[in-house]
């Protein structure tokens, strides 16, 4: 079945428009908000070795840590360490602990060095967890909409970072029960534009899943996602594909 495309336009500041049809959307921005938690400072982003993996890194390292994650059920064998030794070559990355995810001696150091600098590369008042110093958010809101026997609630919202991180607050169902709700998020400069597509947290994938297994059962969709933080200054807009 073809992908729907939900389009929007930025309106202006916590501005909604009606939405005309089952796939139409309307938009908000919020240009000010206060800090994420664990932001990091300006040139570094989350790793997501796991989704809760806030310890910044360089873009690069991020990159690499996604194509690990991938990686790993090719890089572990039967061995002296159960299901999850690694194939030789490889060692456990231990980025936290548990992190059994094969990775080459390089690249382990490299986690080391980061886990170890982690505290110097969060926004100063953004360490504990907590809202610290104001900084840029962009946050795009939706009247609702629907794909195949699935709805999706209005003020469905997707919130920016200028890190380069992003975060999906949902709620969905289906009228016919064991299905799912796919979604792509495309971000979008002034012109209205595709500059890239918010990609899953710590993962290469733009397809972002909810399983609804139950009919007519509301399920709230928290997702976290990540971009490149240098597109952030030029995104202007949004619009979904979705398919259920």
């Amino acid at each position: 079945m073809k992908r729907t495309l939900l389009a929007l336009a930025v309106t202006g500041l916590a501005v909604a428009v009606p939405a005309t049809s089952a796939s139409a959307a309307a938009a908000s921005v919020a240009t000010m908000s206060a800090a994420a938690p664990d932001t990091c400072v300006q040139g570094y982003v989350w790793r997501g070795a796991r989704p809760t993996d806030h310890v910044c890194v360089t873009p690069a390292v991020r990159d690499q840590t996604a194509r690990d994650n991938q990686m790993k059920a090719s890089r572990w064998v039967s061995g002296a360490y159960g299901p999850h030794t690694c194939a030789r070559g490889y060692v456990w990355r231990e980025a936290f602990s548990g992190d059994d995810v094969c990775v080459t001696p390089t690249v382990r150091q490299q986690v080391r060095a980061d886990n170890a600098a982690a505290a110097g590369r969060v926004a100063k008042g953004a360490s504990n967890g907590s809202a610290g110093a104001s900084t840029a958010s962009k946050s795009f809101t939706w009247k609702g909409s629907t794909a195949g026997h699935c709805n999706m609630y209005i003020g469905a919202k997707w919130t920016l970072y200028p890190n380069g991180t992003a975060q999906f607050d949902g709620t969905v169902d289906s009228f016919s029960g064991d299905d799912a709700w796919l979604m792509w998020a495309h971000l979008k400069d002034a012109n209205g534009a595709i500059l890239a597509d918010i990609r899953v947290a710590g993962s290469n994938s733009t397809k972002f899943v909810k399983n609804l297994p139950v009919a007519w059962q509301e399920y709230r969709w928290l997702a976290k996602g990540q971009f490149d933080p240098s597109l952030y200054p030029l995104i202007k807009s949004m619009s979904l594909s979705k398919h259920c």
